[in-house]
């Protein structure tokens, strides 16, 4: 894909947005509580998805050195100054990123595909934090067998 291609597609998600948020202001009270339901899980795997185009963004622009170049003293800072995001936030997100891409590539394939993101990788991610003990339980009996899958969807 092209990087015209590319940004077209991003125009088209955020006018698909604005056009749903103006159909749901005008029709959520129609709506059957299935489908309240319904769009509820929806909406929960889009953000997700697009948190993974985020972290991906975030990687690419750590890898180009964008930061450097407009004399920001690192993507955290820039990150928190031109987003206007706490710079704990920032700096969770760029350990996320980097982590995902460099050590864990497989893991952010699938959470691409998937609608679980933020809580389940940050336990990994975060500096000092432990997997919980069913993880590491799962990890010996994956190295005695043969690789497992990731199915969170």
């Amino acid at each position: 894909m092209s990087s015209a291609e590319t940004l077209t597609a991003y125009a088209d998600l955020e006018s698909a947005v604005v056009e749903f948020r103006k159909r749901f202001n005008d029709g959520a009270w129609q709506l059957a509580e299935a489908d309240v339901v319904d769009l509820t899980q929806r909406h929960h795997r889009l953000v997700a998805q697009l948190q993974s185009i985020e972290l991906g963004l975030v990687r690419e622009l750590d890898t180009r050195g964008v930061p450097d170049s407009l004399a920001a003293c690192s993507t955290r800072a820039y990150l928190s100054g031109s987003l206007r995001i706490s710079p704990q936030l920032a700096s969770e997100q760029t350990r996320m990123a980097t982590a995902l891409a460099e050590r864990y590539p497989d893991t952010a394939a699938a959470l691409t595909n998937c609608g679980r993101l933020p809580m389940t990788v940050t336990i990994f991610t975060t500096p000092g934090a432990r997997a919980p003990r069913r993880c590491a339980r799962a990890r010996a009996r994956r190295r005695r067998s043969r690789p497992a899958r990731v199915r969170w969807c």
